[in-house]
């Protein structure tokens, strides 16, 4: 037993959620067989792993599987997770893992190789800083140039995902590593990461040549892959303005998609696009198929967003409905260290508010507004509007639906975003997120309207119920600030409360 304790080497980070799985617990290792698309890919790593042949590898894993002989073998189920990420069933792979944790002996080598597979993991979730950590540990590991090559990819993964297009030529230094050992996998995920780099900057041509690259790579295997690219190909269309074909390439992508998890998120994006033109009971029917995919196949993580959506195509109890539902699969999934951000964050708030707006004594326009205090009135504008344009950016994926969702011309967006990049404070800006994120289908005219009034009432609360003050605060005209007040803010009900 105290061998056993030595031999256990977990003095390093390991996430406390792979720490906790049960050593005696059973995985169900169907996701890797012959049929199976991350076979292949599995089969080249572990062969890569253990300086095998291809060949020799496949017969190593399938004696093992059909012999029950992968107690042994940590490295196994190492790669078993690889799959179950690929396939999306990330709960299955975060048990697989704390397998795999449970087998490892002091081969650093071993461990590196699970370290990889749980940056994989922890960096698709949106858990960044256990991704960092992580990898922080694997560089005081001996390990193969492979794995050296393979984390140093991971990490440059890590930063994308984090939101940092600045690695492209990173990448491409990392991308030779991979040209001679027959990793096409690892080398086309290369040219599908370079392509969405390019995508994000509007080199929407150079992002093309690299998916066909990568497509290029992948032949005849590593459908999930294919699948995959095919998707962000879609994706790229839909945001360089060509809707029409953005929407017919993931409707063939879904046909023929392999992988639930696939099908789900392809098929749940054609919702988006259909939601942000508008045309909310078509988004409505495309994420309810998305939904019904994702419960039937437990590709879990996905719920969350797409009930988020579907609460907007929907009002009422229907829409409250899947508020709960997204919101109580958010909070599971945060059992399993998914952080409660993006969509997750947004469909608990909504959940929050729907209970809030229920009860007659809440108001459900309270705003963190902390971040106007001490600001003028043109400081605090220049801030909001920049943070509108940043967010809903991002939401509706380029500056023509921006625009077109807005009701504003593009040279009215130009002149704003040129405006407010030299006198935008960003600081404590998290009411603001909050707000355009409750009232993202209003045009700008009704926006800025809304968010005056109740900036407004913030600050009139917070500077005593003095307007005197309140228009010194501001740098505004007191005469004209008080008729403007007057005629967007009930002040009595204000001083009443």
């Amino acid at each position: 037993m105290n061998m056993q304790k030595h031999i256990l080497d977990t003095s390093g980070y390991i996430p406390e959620i792979f720490q906790k799985v049960d050593p005696t617990l059973k995985i169900n290792v169907e996701v890797v067989n012959s049929s199976n698309p991350s076979w292949t890919e599995i089969v080249v790593h572990i062969a890569q792993f253990n300086q095998y042949s291809i060949e020799r590898s496949k017969q190593e894993i399938n004696e093992l599987l059909d012999l029950g002989l992968t107690e042994n073998k940590s490295s196994i189920y190492a790669g078993l997770a690889k799959c179950y990420i690929a396939e999306g069933h990330l709960i299955d792979a975060i048990k697989t893992l704390g397998k795999s944790h449970s087998l490892l002996t002091n081969n650093s080598e071993d461990k590196s190789f699970l370290l990889l597979e749980m940056v994989n993991l922890m960096t698709l979730i949106g858990n960044y800083d256990q991704s960092i950590l992580l990898l922080n540990e694997i560089k005081h590991l001996k390990k193969s140039t492979y794995l050296s090559n393979l984390a140093h990819y991971y990490e440059i993964v890590t930063q994308v995902r984090k939101g940092n297009i600045n690695v492209f030529d990173r990448l491409v230094d990392s991308s030779n590593n991979f040209i001679d050992d027959n990793q096409t996998a690892t080398l086309a995920s290369h040219y599908k990461i370079m392509g969405n780099l390019q995508g994000k900057q509007k080199k929407f041509k150079l992002a093309e040549e690299y998916y066909q690259k990568g497509l290029e790579i992948c032949g005849d295997s590593h459908h999930h892959l294919i699948d995959a690219i095919h998707h962000d190909y879609g994706m790229l269309k839909f945001r360089s303005g060509n809707i029409d074909e953005g929407i017919d390439r993931l409707k063939k992508n879904y046909s023929k998609a392999i992988s639930y998890y696939t099908k789900s998120y392809t098929i749940g994006n054609i919702g988006f696009i259909y939601f942000h033109q508008k045309q909310y009971e078509k988004a409505s029917d495309y994420f309810n198929k998305s939904l019904e995919i994702s419960q039937d196949n437990g590709v879990f993580h996905l719920i969350p967003g797409i009930c988020y959506y579907l609460g907007k195509c929907n009002s009422g109890a229907t829409s409250v409905e899947y508020y709960k539902k997204g919101s109580e699969v958010a909070l599971e999934l945060a059992k399993y260290n998914f952080p409660l951000k993006g969509e997750k964050l947004l469909v608990l708030e909504e959940y929050l508010k729907s209970n809030d707006s229920s009860s007659p004594n809440t108001n459900n326009d309270h705003f963190d507004f902390s971040f106007a205090i001490d600001k003028s009135l043109k400081e605090i504008k220049s801030t909001f509007q920049y943070l509108t344009l940043k967010e809903l950016l991002k939401k509706t994926g380029s500056v023509a639906n921006t625009v077109k969702h807005l009701n504003i011309s593009p040279s009215t967006y130009s002149k704003i975003v040129n405006k407010i990049e030299n006198e935008s404070d960003l600081s404590n800006s998290a009411g603001i997120i909050q707000f355009i994120n409750q009232h993202q289908n209003k045009e700008w005219k009704e926006l800025n309207s809304e968010f005056e009034k109740i900036l407004f009432e913030f600050l009139y609360l917070e500077y005593g119920l003095n307007k005197r003050v309140m228009s010194e605060k501001l740098d505004v005209n007191y005469t004209r600030f008080v008729t403007k007040m007057n005629k967007m803010v009930n002040t009595n009900k204000l001083e009443k409360n």
